[in-house]
């Protein structure tokens, strides 16, 4: 079962606090935005698209409510 949210990272702050919390689980993370897909455990990955819009953060498995909440302060509705 794949997890999806939406969100935006703002700040050089937000892209190293965001891949810190990615590597804190223990499947695959995967950042989207319109044109490519990087992984979201690479800082280099997520510096190499343009993070002006909107992303698409998704989970290879279900990830458990402790690592939802790591996440949330980057998510967007």
């Amino acid at each position: 079962m794949q997890s999806l949210f939406k969100m935006k990272l703002n700040t050089i702050d937000d892209v190293k606090s965001f891949v810190d919390a990615a590597n804190k689980f223990n499947g695959r993370i995967t950042v989207r935005n319109m044109h490519y897909a990087v992984d979201g455990k690479s800082i280099m990955g997520i510096f190499s698209i343009d993070l002006s819009g909107v992303l698409t953060v998704e989970f290879d498995s279900e990830p458990s409510e402790e690592i939802i909440n790591l996440f949330r302060k980057w998510s967007i509705e």
